[in-house]
């Protein structure tokens, strides 16, 4: 199916970046905005957009800012981490001397991030 629509010359430059292909923009506007209401599959994305893999499409929805990622699985992941590695007062922390991880981010604040949502769930619950 081809779709036209026709856009007032005055807002192209605000929807359509300089060098792209407009009717491309639109086309990933619309799958975005379905896979964010959960009209589309991840599968359905991959197909609309030509992609072959499943990491482009993750690619393409961590440009839109699109995260699958629930705080079930957040806690999940919590409690693996706890497993794996006991927590520990930050100056007995392998990572203690304060160098930044790959992220950028010092172990302090990781520290501090995962303290504040241990406390705001418990209060949650």
């Amino acid at each position: 199916m081809q779709v036209t629509v026709e856009i007032p010359d005055q807002f192209v430059s605000q929807l359509v970046p300089a060098g792209c292909s407009p009717s491309r923009i639109l086309l990933e506007e619309a799958v975005a905005g379905a896979y964010r209401e959960r009209r589309l599959t991840m599968e359905q994305v991959r197909q609309l957009l030509g992609f072959g893999t499943r990491m482009q499409v993750d690619s393409f929805l961590q440009q839109h800012e699109i995260y699958d990622y629930t705080i079930d699985e957040f806690e999940k992941d919590m409690l693996t981490l706890e497993r794996l590695f006991p927590f520990s007062p930050a100056s007995e922390h392998p990572r203690a001397s304060g160098l930044p991880d790959r992220t950028g981010t010092a172990p302090e604040t990781w520290i501090s991030i995962f303290s504040k949502h241990r406390s705001s769930h418990a209060r949650a619950l």
